[in-house]
Order: C-alpha cells, then sequence, then structure tokens
C-alpha cells in the first residue's frame, strides 16, 4: 500500500486538488483498503523523509502506476482531477505585477501522443486582468504569445478538447519535409496507428477512442509553427495570435496581417545563412531564380489586383483566393459554383474589369525563349516563382496568379534584393531560364524611364544575368552565346545553376498539399515548408 501510494504521489502533479482523495480510492480499488486523505498526507510526509534518508524503495514500474492512474481517470464512477497530464500555464506568476499565480482547473482534454491518447487536464491562472494558459495568455480581449510560451514546453494547447505533445508535432514536421505527407493523411494514418494498438492490446477504451482530427490538428501545427518562425527570425517578443483558432477569419486575419514581415524576415534570415550555417565551399555564390507551375490551384477570376513596386509602380498581379460555393436552389446538388471570390463577385454579372496587358520591351521573335503576358481565361494559378542560393537554400518566393512575365520576375527580384541581409553581399550572378529576355525588359525600361531608379535597381544592374545550364541549349539570341552564356564565365564551372530545377522536382511532392489552399494560407504553408526544408539543408532542426 504504501508503495503504491508513494508511486502515485511522485506522478500526479500538486496542483491537482483531489490528489490526495484520488490516491486514497486507487488504493482502494487496487487492494481493498481504505484510507483517509490525512492518513495518506501523514503516510507520504514520512516516505518522502525517508527518501532523503536514502532509505526508499519503490516496489511499482512507473508504466503499471501510468496504466492505473489512467484507468482511474476515466472511471465514470468518481469525480476527480487526477490525470498524468497536467498542463499548467508556461509562467508561474503573473507579466504585471510578478506576484504568484494561483491556478484553478479548467477543462478535461485529450493530449495527443505519438503512440496513444491519454486524458488531461488544463489548468489557467488569473491576476490584474490577465488570463495564463499553457502556450499564451489572454489580456484585453487578445491572446498573446511570448517566446516562452513555446521555447521547450512539453504540450500545444491552442483552445478547444485537443492537447498535443511536442513529439507529435516534431514527427509531423520530419514526415512532411522528408516523406511528403499531408495533415489528412497524417492524421488517417496516426489514427490507424492507435487502433491497431489498442486492438493488439485488447483495449476496451478503443470503443470511445478520440480521432486526431485534420482540422484542428492543422490550426494548432500553424499556429505553433508561425509563432516559433517569428521568434526564431527576429527580435521580436510577443505575438499576437487568434483568440479562437477555429474561427477561419480571425486565422485568416492573422495570417494576411503578419505575412509581409514573416517573408521579409524569411529572405532577411536565410539570405545570411552563410554567416550562421555556412553549407560549402560555394555557399551563396549566384541567386538562381524558377518558376514552378505543377502547384497551381483554383483562384478567383479576378485578374487586375495590384501590387505596388518602387521601381515598377502598378503591377497587375490577380487575387490568389480560391472562390466559394454558394447555395443555389435551382441546381439539382444545392450548390453552384462561383468564379470570382467574394470580395470580386460583383463582376459575376458578365461586366469584367478588362485586364492589364504588360509589355515585355523585346520581341519574341528573337529568341525561341520568352515569358510573354499570356491569361487566356484560365481558372488556376501559375503556381510559384522561387529564387534560391546555389547551394540550396531557398530565400524568396511569390504565388503567381498570373503568368511569369519578365515584369512579375522583376518585381520579384526587386522584393528579394530589397530584403536581403545587409551582412552579406549580394551575389554577383542572378541566374534565370528567361535571363536575355529579362534583362532586355529590365534594361529597356531602364532607359525609358519606365522604371524609377533606386538603390535597388542599381544593385541589380550591378549583377550579371545568366541562364541556366539547363536550358542554354534552347537559347538562340546573340546575347545568349556570350552576354547570358553559363559557359562563358569561369567562375560559374563549378556552381550549381539547376538548384531551382531539382527543388522544383522536390516541391512537386506537395502538389496535391499546395493545390488544396486559399490564401492566405497557401502563402503560409509555403513559407513554413520552405522554412523546414531549409532547416533539413544546413542539417539543423527546426524544433531545437
Amino acid at each position: 500500500h504504501l508503495n503504491l501510494m508513494y508511486s502515485i504521489d511522485k506522478e500526479l502533479d500538486d496542483c491537482i486538488a483531489t490528489k490526495l482523495k484520488d490516491i486514497c480510492n486507487i488504493v482502494e480499488i487496487n487492494y481493498g483498503r481504505k484510507y483517509e486523505p490525512d492518513g495518506v498526507a501523514s503516510i507520504l510526509n514520512l516516505l518522502r523523509f525517508n527518501e532523503q534518508e536514502g532509505k526508499q524503495a519503490g516496489l511499482f514500474s512507473s508504466e503499471n502506476i501510468n496504466k492505473l492512474i489512467n484507468n482511474y481517470a476515466n472511471d465514470t464512477r468518481f469525480m476527480t482531477h487526477a490525470s498524468l497530464h497536467a498542463i499548467k500555464p508556461f509562467t508561474c506568476v503573473c507579466l504585471t505585477c510578478g506576484n504568484k499565480l494561483q491556478l484553478e482547473s479548467g477543462q478535461v482534454v485529450n493530449v495527443f501522443m505519438n503512440e496513444r491518447v491519454e486524458t488531461g487536464m488544463i489548468y489557467r491562472g488569473r491576476c490584474c486582468g490577465n488570463e495564463y494558459y499553457p502556450n499564451s495568455y489572454v489580456t484585453q480581449r487578445k491572446r498573446m504569445v511570448t517566446i516562452d510560451c513555446v521555447r521547450n514546453r512539453p504540450y500545444i494547447y491552442c483552445g478547444g478538447k485537443n492537447v498535443y505533445k511536442i513529439e507529435l508535432l516534431i514527427r509531423f514536421s520530419s514526415d512532411l519535409s522528408y516523406m511528403y505527407t499531408g495533415f489528412e493523411n497524417f492524421c488517417e494514418a496516426y489514427n490507424q496507428t492507435i487502433r491497431g494498438i489498442m486492438i493488439n492490446n485488447n483495449d476496451p477504451a478503443i470503443i470511445n477512442q478520440p480521432l486526431l482530427e485534420r482540422r484542428a490538428f492543422q490550426n494548432a501545427w500553424l499556429i505553433y509553427s508561425t509563432a516559433k518562425f517569428t521568434f526564431l527570425t527576429s527580435n521580436q517578443k510577443e505575438l499576437e495570435i487568434p483568440v479562437n483558432i477555429s474561427s477561419r477569419e480571425e486565422r485568416n486575419n492573422y495570417f494576411a496581417n503578419n505575412y509581409s514581415t514573416w517573408n521579409k524576415n524569411f529572405s532577411l534570415f536565410w539570405s545570411n545563412h552563410k554567416n550562421t550555417h555556412k553549407c560549402g565551399e560555394h555557399c551563396s555564390f549566384a541567386l538562381v531564380m524558377d518558376g514552378f507551375a505543377k502547384s497551381d490551384r483554383f483562384i478567383c477570376q479576378f485578374t487586375d489586383e495590384l501590387v505596388k513596386s518602387k521601381e515598377l509602380g502598378e503591377v497587375p498581379w490577380g487575387c490568389g483566393i480560391r472562390p466559394e460555393r454558394m447555395r443555389d436552389s435551382n441546381k439539382t446538388s444545392g450548390w453552384s459554383g462561383q468564379t470570382f471570390c467574394e470580395k470580386h463577385r460583383h463582376l459575376n454579372n458578365g461586366q469584367r474589369d478588362q485586364d492589364s496587358e504588360l509589355i515585355d520591351d523585346y520581341k519574341d521573335d528573337d529568341c525561341n525563349v520568352f515569358r510573354s503576358e499570356r491569361y487566356s481565361n484560365r481558372l488556376t494559378s501559375y503556381g510559384v516563382i522561387i529564387s534560391m542560393l546555389n547551394c540550396g537554400i531557398v530565400v524568396n518566393f511569390h504565388e503567381l496568379y498570373r503568368s511569369e512575365g519578365p515584369i512579375r520576375a522583376l518585381h520579384h527580384v526587386f522584393v528579394t534584393i530589397d530584403n536581403w541581409s545587409p551582412f552579406v553581399p549580394l551575389p554577383a550572378f542572378l541566374i534565370y531560364d528567361n535571363a536575355c529576355g529579362l534583362w532586355k525588359t529590365f534594361d529597356t525600361r531602364m532607359k525609358n524611364q519606365r522604371i524609377t531608379r533606386t538603390p535597388t535597381t542599381d544593385k541589380l544592374k550591378s549583377m550579371q544575368f545568366v541562364v541556366d545550364k539547363f536550358h542554354i541549349t534552347n537559347h538562340k539570341r546573340k546575347m545568349c552565346e556570350t552576354f547570358t552564356n553559363p559557359w562563358k564565365y569561369l567562375e560559374l564551372q563549378n556552381i550549381n545553376t539547376q538548384v531551382c530545377e531539382q527543388f522544383n522536382s522536390k516541391v512537386k511532392q506537395y502538389q496535391n498539399a499546395l493545390s488544396s489552399y486559399s490564401a492566405p494560407k497557401s502563402e503560409i504553408f509555403y513559407l513554413l515548408l520552405f522554412n523546414l526544408l531549409n532547416y533539413n539543408r544546413v542539417n539543423i532542426p527546426f524544433f531545437k
């Protein structure tokens, strides 16, 4: 009896209000001997004293104790807070006044672990008008996250009935980056694994087994990963996250409001990797750019959504929001498909803004390789344009809602240069499969002043535009024989100019997942995916 009491005491957290009563009940269930809480408290004090004297030896393995506690916690005959997972706030003191928090029990939750699901209890603290939770605190109707909310925390809780052990999020991130799994496949495989283990162990709890639900897990992973990304790539100390992550409106506002900052920090952080995680002799020697169209997805058909550029002015980019179906009683299915998002749905009456045409400033018949403006009422996007360093590190990307023309490629390059780390010189070479057309457009528009001169244009002008070694054989312009020919530059002989092509073959494995999202979630997934792949490239775990 005494050793059982002692072992349970070691497993149950002192914040559990029913702890002494729980120990009495578990002993009575297993041995038929009834104890009072006061008597158990005296026994435990004696056992703790003996432990300090080196006299105490336990007879129960932790595995058996854990099973006893879990069975007891799930026994409906008892009103108890007992759990192996007492999930407490990230801080034990109020961030405003510094006083110790008084904990109060919240709700019973499902704790998803790598090989099983157990019951846990959420605890929170209140002080100075703030509410403190395991991974956030709420103040003035805002949910805030600090570095301490995510650093070395064993549990991730973003609200609701589900809590995730950090090992499960690490497992998903590894499966995502190495096995190309998506959220739906991962959750289905996880649930099947848990069911298989329970069947193998003849566990009767399989009847009411909680399932890992895709949307809830996806939302938790996205919120946690963006918070960790924020603190890893900047000096920011706090981040406001959605109060209710189940609200699509709150999530989308969170993503949209932070994305430009995250995108800038991504480029700033990874363009500087030569100083922090140098990956070889030719690290950061050339900037390589390429488009990847296979991750196209259905988007709104309004094509004249503009992005502003200091150099180019207003650039027609298109709208990346996926149109949603609307209820329609005239349809057999009860739904009708849409071609415009809610913002641009008024254009569905047949009147449509005229598409803006972007002139490339060179003749297509100059060369058999070109990226002229084309849209042709296409219902899907044009994928993504990516900039990488020759050593395999992604430094920037943009989703393409219209075609990969030279003007949009130039905008992408200008943004990449703007966000470049000041501690690393810009590479001397810009490598692109349409480098000749890009250079002619840039040079012509600089001369006729359709591009506004800025420090960014001066930096780009100092770079040598070169076609990659794989595509140069297709180019027929005179300038492609010399000026943009990579084989004419000795410095490029040992440089991997096809790194984007190779990277795109890997990104192709995520085609189904990338094609299923809508803005702004699609951009966030690209950001987190490329960040993970960069960490893998320099052989450093993102969750370290």
